[in-house]
Order: C-alpha cells, then sequence, then structure tokens
C-alpha cells in the first residue's frame, strides 16, 4: 500500500491535501490542470465562498460570464427557458463538478440559468481576479490555451463517462444483516459499472464480515480489496479511536481523491459521526438510511429525520422483517426500497445516480398501450426505479408497480374490459361529473389490491389536479386505489375525489405526462411514453383494420377527445424533458375501444421493443434489472 499519511511514532499526524482546499479544488478543474502551485494559490487566493439556498438562481440564461464555479456542496442544475413551458433541465452538478469555466476565457452571456437543486455551497472564482491574474503572469495564458486543447480533443470522452459519486451509508440494526447486504451492494456496484468500487468504515468498528486485518488503519487512497469478498470491491478503514486525528478538511480532501480514482465512493458510518463531521461529508451526493431486523423501523426513521441535515437526498433501504408490510410506514415517511428480489440492484442505481424512471400519459383504452410497452421494457431487461403516471397512465401503473407481472396485469385488465366498460359506470345526477364512479373504484381495489404507496414493490406516484386552484398534486400516501381513482377523473365525466381536504380532478388537466414528478422521485434517467390524442386515420387503415369510416360522437365523446387534445399540447412540450419519449402508433382505436384491448396493447409492446436499442445506447450504464 502506498503510504501518504505516516505519522511520526505514537504521535498520529493530521494530513492536508494541499496548501488550501480552495487550490486543491482549482487543480482539478480541467481547464486549471496545467498550472503550477503558485499560480493555482494565486488563483485561489482570490476565491470566495458563496452560499446558494434550494431553488435559488446562481446565475441566470442571458447573464454575463462573470465567474467559474465549483460545488462544495449539495447539488445544482442547469435549465433552459427557466419558466416557460418548454423549460427543460439538461444536467446537474454535485460536489467537486465545476460549471461556468468557459466565461473566465470567452466571457461570453451564459447559455443556461444555473440553480441549486439543495442548499449548497460554492466556490466561485470572479473573471476580472482571473484577469488580474492573468497580466502579472505572462505564462499563464499558454498554459490555459494548452489546456483547452486538451479538453476540447477530449470532451465527447468526458461526457460519456459516469460521474463519480459519494454516497453516505448509515446501518441500523442487525449488524451482520447490514454488513451481508454492504457486500451485495458492491457486488451490484461491480457489475454496473464494470469495475470495483471503494467503501470507507468511517469512524465505526468494521463488520466482522467485511473480514478486515485488525490494523493498517488509515485514510489512504490506496485502497485493499475486501478480503471476504475481494470481487466486491475495495476498503479504506478508519476505527474510532484514529478518527479523532484526522480534521474534516483531511476527510473532505481524501474522499475527493478517492471519488477521482474510483467510479463510486461508501461512506460507512453511523448517523452520530456522520452528523459531528458533516463538514467532512458535503461532498455526498446521497445519503442512505440501510435498515435491517425485527422492530427497528422507529429506529430507521429517527434516523433519516436526523441525516437529512447533511443536505444530501435521503433514501431507506429496508429489508422484509423492519416493517410489517400489511400496514403502511407512517404518513410523510421516506419512501422506502425494499431490498427483496431485485431491491439491492435499484439501490445500486440510486447510489451512483442512474435511476430510471418512467413516466406515463393518460388515453383511456388507449393507454392499454402502457401495459405493452412496460412488458417491453422488462422483457429487455430494462431497469425501472420508479413508476410516475397520469390518469391511464397511474392506473395501469400501479398495477406494475404493485408487483403483478406484466401478463398478470394485462390478464385482469383484459378480463375486466370484455364487455363494455361503460357497464362499470354508475350513472348519477350532474354536479360534479355525470359518473360516481364508485364501481371504477372498486374495479381499481380488485386490481391492485388495498396496498399503500409504501407497500409498492417499485416506487409509485399518482398525479392529480386540484380543481379549487390548478395546482399539480403528486399524490403519495395512503391507499393507492383511491389515489389513481382521482388521478382518472375526468372533468365533467367522472366525479372528483376529496383527499386530504383537496377536491381532485384528472391529473392530466395540467400534468398529461409527468416527466417532472419522475424527476422529481429521483430519477436520473427518464422514459417518457406518450399516448398521442385520437388523430385523423385515412379511410383505407381503417377499412384494413376493419374500423368503422365514421364514428359517431356523443357527450361523453366529445368531452374526452376535447380535453385529450388540449393535454396533447403540455404533453409534447413534457417529452422535451425526458431522455427518452415512446409513442405508441394506437391512432386506429377510440377512447373506449376497450374490446381491442390484446391489439392496443401489442401496439405498445412493438413501440416498446423498437424504443429499446436507442434505450440501452443512453442509460449510462449497462441497462440490466436482473
Amino acid at each position: 500500500m502506498t503510504d501518504l499519511i505516516t505519522p511520526p511514532p505514537g504521535i498520529p499526524v493530521i494530513p492536508e491535501a494541499s496548501d488550501t482546499p480552495a487550490r486543491d479544488l482549482l487543480s482539478r478543474v480541467p481547464l486549471l490542470s496545467s498550472l503550477d502551485k503558485e499560480q493555482l494559490s494565486a488563483l485561489a487566493d482570490a476565491c470566495v465562498t458563496r452560499d446558494v439556498r434550494a431553488g435559488d438562481a446562481v446565475f441566470r440564461q442571458g447573464d454575463p460570464g462573470d465567474a467559474l464555479y465549483i460545488v462544495e456542496s449539495g447539488t445544482v442544475e442547469a435549465v433552459l427557458d427557466e419558466g416557460s413551458a418548454s423549460e427543460r433541465v439538461i444536467t446537474s452538478f454535485v460536489p467537486g463538478d465545476v460549471f461556468g469555466e468557459m466565461a473566465l476565457i470567452t466571457g461570453q452571456r451564459r447559455s443556461a440559468t444555473v440553480r441549486a437543486r439543495s442548499d449548497a455551497r460554492l466556490l466561485t472564482l470572479a473573471k476580472t481576479h482571473f484577469d488580474r491574474a492573468m497580466a502579472a503572469d505572462s505564462s499563464l495564458g499558454l498554459k490555459l490555451s494548452q489546456s483547452l486543447s486538451r479538453r476540447l480533443v477530449d470532451a465527447n470522452e468526458q461526457m460519456s463517462r459516469h460521474r463519480t459519486r459519494i454516497c453516505t451509508l448509515v446501518p441500523v440494526g442487525d449488524a451482520a444483516t447490514t454488513a451481508r447486504l454492504l457486500i451485495r451492494l458492491m457486488l451490484g456496484l461491480r457489475m454496473q459499472l464494470k469495475r470495483r468500487a471503494v467503501v470507507v468504515v468511517l469512524g465505526v468498528e468494521p463488520p466482522a464480515e467485511l473480514g478486515l486485518p485488525p490494523r493498517g488503519d488509515r485514510l489512504d487512497v490506496d485502497a485493499e480489496p475486501i478480503p471476504a469478498a475481494t470481487a466486491a470491491g475495495r476498503f479504506v478503514c478508519v476505527r474510532p479511536e484514529l478518527l479523532a486525528t484526522y480534521t474534516d478538511a483531511a476527510i473532505a480532501a481524501r474522499l475527493d481523491t478517492l471519488r477521482q480514482l474510483h467510479h463510486q465512493v461508501i461512506v460507512w458510518t453511523t448517523a452520530d459521526i456522520a452528523l459531528r463531521r458533516r463538514a467532512a461529508l458535503h461532498r455526498a451526493t446521497t445519503t442512505v438510511v440501510l435498515g435491517a431486523g425485527a422492530g427497528v423501523v422507529n429506529d430507521v426513521l429517527r434516523t433519516a429525520e436526523a441525516v437529512t441535515e447533511l443536505g444530501a437526498p435521503v433514501r431507506l433501504a429496508i429489508t422484509e422483517e423492519t416493517v410489517n408490510r400489511a400496514a403502511a410506514l407512517p404518513a410523510g415517511a421516506f419512501a422506502p426500497i425494499w431490498l427483496a428480489g431485485s431491491g439491492v440492484d435499484r439501490l445500486a442505481r440510486v447510489v451512483m445516480g442512474t435511476s430510471v424512471g418512467v413516466a406515463l400519459s393518460g388515453g383511456a383504452a388507449q393507454g392499454l398501450a402502457h401495459l405493452g410497452v412496460l412488458e417491453a421494457l422488462l422483457e429487455a431487461n430494462v431497469p425501472i426505479d420508479m413508476i410516475a403516471g397520469t390518469s391511464g397512465g397511474a392506473l395501469y401503473g400501479s398495477m406494475i408497480a404493485s408487483g403483478l407481472s406484466a401478463e398478470a396485469a394485462q390478464a385482469r385488465v383484459i378480463s375486466q374490459t370484455a364487455r363494455n366498460l361503460m357497464d362499470k359506470a354508475d350513472l348519477t345526477l350532474p354536479r360534479y361529473g355525470i359518473i360516481r364512479g364508485r364501481r371504477i373504484e372498486r374495479m381499481i381495489r380488485d386490481a391492485i389490491g388495498d396496498i399503500t404507496f409504501d407497500q409498492m414493490k417499485i416506487p409509485f406516484r399518482a398525479v392529480a389536479t386540484d380543481l379549487e386552484n390548478g395546482d399539480e398534486v403528486v399524490l403519495s400516501q395512503g391507499p393507492v386505489y383511491r389515489a389513481v381513482r382521482a388521478s382518472i377523473s375526468i372533468p365533467g365525466i367522472f366525479e372528483p375525489v376529496r383527499i386530504d381536504g383537496r377536491l381532485l380532478v384528472d391529473g392530466a388537466v395540467v400534468t398529461p405526462l409527468p416527466v417532472r414528478p419522475a424527476r422529481a422521485m429521483g430519477a436520473d434517467f427518464v422514459i417518457a411514453v406518450h399516448v398521442p390524442a385520437p388523430g385523423r386515420v385515412s379511410d383505407e387503415r381503417k377499412r384494413a383494420a376493419g374500423k368503422k369510416l365514421d364514428e359517431q360522437h356523443n357527450l361523453i365523446s366529445t368531452i374526452f377527445r376535447s380535453y385529450a387534445f388540449a393535454g396533447d399540447v403540455l404533453a409534447q412540450q413534457a417529452s422535451l424533458e425526458a431522455d427518452v419519449c415512446i409513442r405508441p402508433d394506437v391512432a386506429l382505436f377510440g377512447w373506449r375501444d376497450y374490446k381491442s384491448a390484446v391489439d392496443i396493447i401489442h401496439a405498445g409492446r412493438r413501440a416498446g421493443q423498437e424504443s429499446i436499442e436507442q434505450i440501452k445506447q443512453q442509460l449510462p450504464v449497462s441497462a440490466s434489472a436482473d
């Protein structure tokens, strides 16, 4: 092992990665990589720290390019056309990342808005200070031009590389089980990254299951293989008695170096240490509370509440026995990742920042295509880590998220819709709608059961609209069937649903394609499925398919088609924010054509299959859900 930290006999020394943290960060900026220590120090002296609250802009599209920024903590995102209907997030920056650096050379106006996704701390180098340094040192310009040339040559390769990350992992409950889960997680990371990650055991006794040696503790960048599972990854260990000898700056510097050398760093520690050493862990992009063992759910929830102070997004990963899945977690609890089946692989993608979300639009009978698309994705082993659905997408997406196989979900839908679905319409005197919706609600309940959101096999959200003020309402608590019933409540047709004091109607009124709700769930890669509004179809195509040439419209079809056409414009705009958008060809089918369920599902399956190659090319890791 390379000894980068050599304390005098009996007295450990606290090392620093460089003269100042600012210089250390600047040395990792590609544009400044060729500068010597003195030049970097001169620039570091001119840097200032800037704190930005979540939601606030660092700068806006069109602003003068007047500074370089490095993320010290938190997460920021670059946005095009902020505040407009076509707004979309194009990338995000995590601790250690740099943005705005080309402004130092060109001074051009900003091409995008950058805003804080969470509270963030940035290191800022103003162009005015940079220009003074250039004037004082004639060799600086030559070195910068050399770095810029290399950067342009390597641009495409750099864009395709996976972004390295740090995850703080806090175990709660049975030590042996959490250690075994850690090894499984490391193996999952190895399979998806095609290289070993590194775990830093910080301030705690290492689990016996890892088989770490009793000595040799040091916060070193030359990590060694985990003895109990060499294929899983590497380790660095700092036991409790040595933790106090390291400053937060030294820990942060070493973690940053490990982050540069490995595709993933996991810091294994307690909530107490994480909170006391938050300055050392400020580069972590995710915090995961790992719960295992019976009767520890309250401890898991308390720990999750506490570590939110670290500033990084918090996720729960818990085993079956940690909480009784016959009952929901308390309202407002963090949506858990269940560590059964493929749950550990899902956790690995969350840790890496490569989780995949699916956003499903509405569509009534045409929305049956969602089941075909989902079947195609699952058959191709495309991972589905979360689902957000609007209207019909909420109904069909909830079935898959509840744990039903694609085949079972399709069989239930086909059996329920074998006859005219209007048989399930309980008509009422119009006040809010002409259909009361109780029979439809029972049908939904029969399809997915009394399951709650926290019990879903795949994290799920249903989108509705507040009838009082037009707000988007993303439903995430309570019985799923009630949320789905609200999400499909087409105004004027179905009576609204009251949930938590809000009168809710169909989510497609304001969010016909829930790409943003999927992003808000934590999806790094979003696959949108947009079932287009009914369109014009030639008479020749209708004849070939055995369809009527002239469809007779009634009150309900008029309301539905008008509503669908309006929502289609919003859905087209939302689709621009997705990484991939699948559009099944269901133009031949009508909004109530449930008798053609098999053909509609097949059309969705065909569209999904045609998109697999594009999805696998764009996914940041190997598209594998096994």
